[in-house]
């Protein structure tokens, strides 16, 4: 966890370079810290998520952030222990939260906080449905045209997408049937549904779906795992590259002034 928060602060930048995060109150927390202090604590666990709203860009994602973890406070029934970061070393910003799994109450038998459980069905959809209804209260209902581009962005990314969370609550058994398709009539639902096959083949190119039927796909048991590993690789990489260019860039203004 320390090693993952020393990691998550630099934000791209070399290892002298240290960007601070934010929790509830404050907007300068030192995460590494924080993250010792909780390993030092030795809680039962601890969470880790990524907020990844599509519209980041209008939106003050450390306010989006605070007002998340404060209804999830509420359906969870107690205060949290959170730190996150944003970053912006990629094409689409997001924020790193880590969450301290422990609950306000103290058990009388051990002494210590009781333990945080969060059901599967809230962590991997509860959440996300929190962050866009948030979203839609701020900037209104998002336009049927707004939403289809801002989706169509993710057919060929090599990251996990909105349109991969579909086709993972659509899929029976690992397999996607849309035999279905040729009988939609709603314009929307049948650019959604044409976007999604298309998502398909391009997981297909990449070895992450076997193509059964013209409208049927079969996807690895490890595609969103290896989606997830893709989009952290490419992280790195343009991590890097930015790096690299800014230390270029150094070593051409200092020979200008040497």
């Amino acid at each position: 966890m320390q090693a993952h928060a020393r990691y998550l602060e630099r934000d791209g930048h070399d290892k002298d370079h240290k960007e601070f995060g934010f929790d509830a109150a404050s907007d300068h927390v030192d995460i590494a810290l924080t993250a010792r202090n909780w390993a030092l604590a030795k809680d039962w666990r601890h969470w880790r998520m990524i907020l990844s709203p599509e519209d980041h860009e209008r939106v003050n994602l450390p306010e989006h952030t605070r007002q998340v973890m404060g209804r999830m406070e509420h359906d969870l029934g107690t205060r949290l222990q959170w730190v996150a970061v944003q970053h912006s070393n990629t094409d689409h910003q997001h924020v790193h939260v880590f969450l301290r799994g422990v609950r306000e109450q103290i058990d009388e038998k051990t002494g210590k906080c009781r333990p945080l459980a969060i059901p599967r069905d809230y962590v991997s959809h509860g959440i996300r449905e929190i962050s866009e209804k948030l979203i839609e209260q701020e900037l209104g209902p998002r336009r049927e045209r707004e939403y289809l581009a801002s989706r169509g962005r993710g057919v060929e990314a090599l990251y996990w997408t909105p349109i991969d969370r579909t086709l993972y609550r659509k899929a029976d058994i690992g397999v996607v049937d849309y035999s279905h398709a040729k009988w939609l009539t709603h314009e929307g639902a049948k650019a959604r549904t044409q976007q999604e096959m298309e998502r398909l083949a391009f997981l297909q190119g990449l070895g992450l779906a076997k193509k059964l039927a013209d409208t049927c796909w079969e996807l690895r048991p490890d595609w969103k795992d290896e989606l997830r590993r893709m989009q952290l690789e490419g992280d790195v990489v343009k991590s890097r590259t930015r790096v690299h260019a800014l230390r270029r860039e150094q070593g051409q203004l200092e020979q200008q002034l040497s």
